[in-house]
C-alpha cells in the first residue's frame, strides 16, 4: 500500500510548499522595504541633526553671522562678552529698526533677550560654549 504514492499527491505537496515559500518571501520583502525606508528616513534625520548641530554649536559661525549683520548697518553698537554679544541700534527711523530686527530674526542665532522700543532695539545674542 505504501509502496505506490500517487504522483498527483507529490505534485500537490510540491505546489503547496512553493506557495508557502513565495508568500513568506513576499512578506519578508515587504518588511525589508519598510525597514529600508525607515532607515533612509533616519539617515535624513541624522543629516539634518548634524547640520543643525554644527550651525548652532559653532561659535565662529555665529560670530560670522553677527559680523555680517553688523556690517549691514554702521550705527549698531556692539558689546562683546565671553558667551554673549549685545547689539544695540538707536534710530529715529522706525524702518531702520524694523529692518534690523527682521535681519536678526531671520538668522540662526541664539537670542537671549530682545528689547524693542520706539527708537531703540537691543538684542542679547548668546554664543555657544
Amino acid at each position: 500500500m505504501l509502496n505506490k504514492i500517487n504522483p498527483l499527491y507529490i505534485l500537490l505537496f510540491v505546489f503547496t510548499i512553493l506557495l508557502i515559500s513565495f508568500t513568506q518571501l513576499n512578506t519578508i520583502k515587504d518588511e525589508y522595504t519598510q525597514k529600508a525606508q525607515a532607515f533612509n528616513g533616519f539617515k535624513k534625520d541624522t543629516k539634518v541633526y548634524t547640520d543643525l548641530k554644527t550651525r548652532w554649536d559653532s561659535k565662529t559661525e555665529q560670530k560670522k553671522i553677527i559680523q555680517r549683520v553688523i556690517s549691514s548697518n554702521r550705527s549698531i553698537e556692539v558689546k562683546e562678552y565671553k558667551n554673549k554679544t549685545i547689539l544695540t541700534l538707536r534710530s529715529k527711523n522706525n524702518r531702520d529698526i524694523e529692518k534690523f530686527v527682521n535681519k536678526i530674526l531671520n538668522e540662526s542665532l541664539i537670542i537671549l533677550k530682545l528689547d524693542i522700543k520706539p527708537q531703540i532695539a537691543v538684542f542679547e545674542l548668546g554664543l555657544s560654549k
